[in-house]
């Protein structure tokens, strides 16, 4: 798997995360290029209206959240960066039954 793939992969969550982590933990930290992807509102409510289904789990999201938080291979808009950084820490931003509600009315 190439790193834009695994980056791709990443963004959609279309693989579980263990093998998209060590996918990802091939490659070095650092990025130095254009961005590989582009992570949107919509990409992300995408995802926590797959958890108010119950098609991921609230630690996948937390764990997809703390996956992409920070990535320079990785554009974000505003709201998704937003959005990333509260799904990624619920002990500051509070726990994803309480979250997801604002953050969907906000995407």
């Amino acid at each position: 798997m190439t790193r834009e793939d695994a980056i791709q992969s990443l963004v959609r969550l279309e693989q579980p995360l263990d093998a998209v982590r060590a996918s990802l933990n091939a490659f070095e930290w650092d990025w130095n290029g254009p961005p590989l992807a582009r992570l949107d509102g919509r990409q992300v409510a995408s995802v926590l209206h797959r958890y108010s289904a119950g098609k991921v789990s609230g630690d996948e999201v937390e764990i997809w959240a703390n996956l992409l938080e920070c990535r320079e291979d990785i554009e974000f808009e505003p709201d998704a960066a937003q959005a990333i950084f509260d799904l990624a820490n619920p002990d500051l931003q509070g726990q994803l039954t309480e979250v997801a509600p604002a953050l969907l009315s906000r995407l």
